[in-house]
């Protein structure tokens, strides 16, 4: 008798470490399913899914795609983005991304011209004829960047869209139509 009562002990007790291990590694996943919600992609048109790609959405919040390589084509998508999974789900895809606004702390703000932010974003004032290693890009903000990654890739464009944002402790740029970010530092 004295050896069911222990072996029913044994069966409560793996069952409790179970249901223990179980939540600690699942609830986590259900719990920041909670943080998903809906809203669209504004900018770039059309929205590609391309790794390096900064999408700005209707809650005035920008995203880099990570890893991704897709042909999405898509003109102001719905989307559902999970922040804390840092997921983009659009339609039957799921990507990868990562936050620019949030995702940064107090000291990798941009600090420039007095002012604190997470990210740049602006146009080149005249013409952009691509990276030669050394580019100065000069933006309709006022503001000067020299290429300080070395980097060469010939591509023209009028004014076309920036981003200048912090990864990995370094500023990067963004030329939109572009294909990859590269390394940069103010310049007075």
């Amino acid at each position: 008798m004295q050896l069911k009562y222990d072996m029913e002990q044994f069966k409560a007790m793996n069952f409790i470490k179970f249901s223990v291990f179980f939540c600690l590694l699942v609830c986590p996943f259900l719990a920041n399913s909670r943080d998903c919600f809906d809203t669209s992609i504004n900018e770039p048109t059309p929205f590609m899914g391309k790794d390096g790609e900064i999408i700005k959405l209707e809650d005035e919040s920008y995203w880099r795609v990570e890893n991704e390589n897709e042909n999405l084509y898509a003109y102001y998508p719905n989307v559902i983005i999970c922040p804390a999974l840092e997921k983009l789900i659009i339609g039957k895809n799921i990507l990868q991304v990562k936050s620019l606004d949030s995702s940064l702390s107090n000291e990798n703000k941009l600090e420039t011209n007095n002012t604190s932010s997470n990210i740049v974003v602006s146009h080149v004032n005249g013409e952009f004829e691509g990276w030669n290693g050394k580019t100065v890009v000069k933006l309709t903000n006022g503001q000067s960047w020299q290429q300080n990654q070395y980097y060469y890739k010939k591509y023209y464009a009028y004014m076309p869209k920036v981003f200048i944002f912090i990864s990995s402790g370094q500023h990067r740029m963004k030329v939109n139509g572009t294909n990859k970010s590269v390394g940069v530092k103010l310049v007075e």
